[in-house]
């Protein structure tokens, strides 16, 4: 079982009702091996003596004087391992960067390196990783193969910051992008602007090598630029896409003085390596497929609860918006449907909504419920981004961000969220399931939560407030005391987020 803590989740529940617990997330298992990194990296070629096959293009391996594996995400080390599987002795270097504290059985496999680096802030370990990333990529040439592995995380994993831009400037840059609200297309416009690798920068320091890329999407709609800020794909968007992002949610007076200097005047890039003809020719020397997403993941589940016997519904759209808000609309739907289906169903949706800290927007004062997420004046940052700072600074946002966000994550939160209503109609019996498919929501050791009328029940007993509890986005200590929290460890995969509500059939 991928549930760490099955009987702590099953505790309070006669059978029938353990019976719809265990059904939720078993189907939520059944998303995360249906998205197996290891197992869909495979698939995805065919080795026939020296003849490699990808997408209907065979790679003789012969051909080639070297093969390097590079890569980043939170899916990283079980690319690397089907990768190194494959091909063994054959691959000459590689360099894989994966997240502090996922459980790694070892730092090599075969040549290939792997290295923990920090998320979603990236540390010096980010920078020293994509440095030899970029060495790697860089020496290759017109006869060598590079095969680049790409999963969610990737963006603050191999993190090389553009000529000019200092690490502490793009943590915090970071830092603020992740606590205003912004989605994931717009956190990764920003950081590939400030980025040496990002945005295609990778493709062209590989060009002319031939890159096999494969990738496990986080991103809803599998925009190849946005995912992990897209090193290997051309990048569309502008310094002016960047900047207007800032703007549109409050944050640029914040950022350091030198980063809008640069994203407005691009005062530190140098002359542009290659003529839009060129660049042509370097993505075409790129082949790229997306091997696991969540609507994979969805499709497995739906699978699984058919075979259940429960009628199936697919929430109308991906679930993006105000964790607290999507909840409520959400509850309604499945309680629209429960009006007139007698018999057990399910709904099920994926997404990644977002969490939006409250700031004093009156004066840039910490209050109980901002301490550490107030936006700073932009010129009250000057003295802090010298090079001697750089660890010390990260440092303190990390702990800023530890203080005031580890009490929860996105899918805790829209469980928490949903509990209101529950209260509120109580004749409506539904178990709810959100869950992160990395296995870390947020910056804690839970994957989400699951809840039940019971949670209620629970939380009333034990006099535990969930209004208050949400004011301060304080959902994991909240189902910590209660129970419901979903405990999985890092998965090795990351496909956003799955949310599960499964209705028993109505009684009369």
């Amino acid at each position: 079982m991928l549930i760490n803590n099955l009987r702590e989740l099953n505790e309070g529940y006669d059978s029938r009702d353990s019976a719809f617990i265990n059904v939720a997330l078993s189907a939520y298992e059944e998303a995360i091996k249906a998205c197996d990194p290891y197992k869909t990296s495979l698939s995805q070629f065919t080795l026939n003596g020296s003849i490699l096959t990808f997408k209907n293009k065979n790679y003789n391996l012969d051909y080639y004087n070297n093969i390097y594996v590079i890569g980043a995400g939170k899916a990283g080390y079980k690319m690397g391992k089907a990768i190194n599987e494959l091909l063994g002795d054959r691959i000459t270097e590689g360099c894989i960067c994966v997240p502090q504290d996922s459980d790694i059985p070892e730092e090599m496999l075969g040549k290939i390196r792997f290295m923990e680096c920090a998320h979603p802030i990236p540390d010096m370990d980010s920078i020293l990783s994509a440095r030899i990333i970029t060495r790697i990529a860089d020496k290759a040439e017109a006869n060598d193969l590079i095969i680049f592995l790409l999963s969610g995380g990737a963006s603050s994993l191999m993190c090389l910051p553009a000529e000019g831009i200092t690490l502490a400037e793009k943590q915090n840059v970071n830092n603020l992008l992740l606590k205003c609200g912004a989605d994931i297309k717009e956190i990764n416009t920003v950081r590939k602007h400030l980025s040496a690798i990002k945005g295609g920068k990778l493709a062209e320091i590989a060009y002319p090598a031939e890159t096999i890329q494969l990738i496990i999407s986080d991103v809803l709609d599998n925009s190849l630029e946005t995912i992990g800020s897209g090193p290997a794909i051309q990048d569309k968007t502008t310094l002016a896409d960047a900047v207007s992002i800032l703007k549109k949610h409050s944050i640029w007076e914040s950022i350091p003085e030198n980063v809008a200097d640069f994203l407005t005047t691009n005062t530190f890039s140098k002359n542009k390596k290659f003529t839009d003809e060129e660049k042509g020719k370097i993505f075409e020397k790129v082949s790229t497929s997306i091997i696991a997403d969540n609507h994979i993941a969805l499709n497995a589940i739906a699978k699984f609860l058919e075979d259940y016997d429960f009628k199936l519904f697919y929430y109308p759209r991906a679930i993006t918006g105000e964790a607290s808000e999507e909840a409520k609309e959400f509850f309604f739907y499945v309680s629209k449907l429960k009006k007139d289906i007698l018999d057990p169903f399910a709904v099920i949706s994926g997404g990644e909504p977002v969490v939006t800290f409250k700031r004093n927007t009156a004066a840039n004062v910490k209050t109980e419920d901002t301490d550490g997420l107030e936006n700073v004046p932009r010129n009250s940052f000057k003295s802090n981004f010298k090079s001697e700072n750089i660890a010390s600074l990260g440092e303190e946002l990390r702990n800023k961000q530890l203080k005031s966000i580890v009490a929860g994550g996105r899918a805790q939160e829209f469980a928490l969220a949903m509990l209101k209503y529950f209260v509120e109609f109580p004749d409506r019996q539904i178990f709810f399931l959100a869950a992160g498919t990395d296995g870390i929501d947020g910056p804690t050791d839970a994957a989400g939560a699951i809840i039940s009328g019971k949670t209620v029940e629970k939380a009333k007993k034990k006099n535990c407030s969930f209004e208050e509890s949400l004011s301060r986005h304080d959902s994991y200590n909240f189902f910590k005391n209660i129970g419901g929290l979903i405990k999985t460890g890092y998965t090795g995969t990351n496909v956003n987020d799955i949310f599960i509500a499964l209705v028993p059939p109505q009684i009369d």
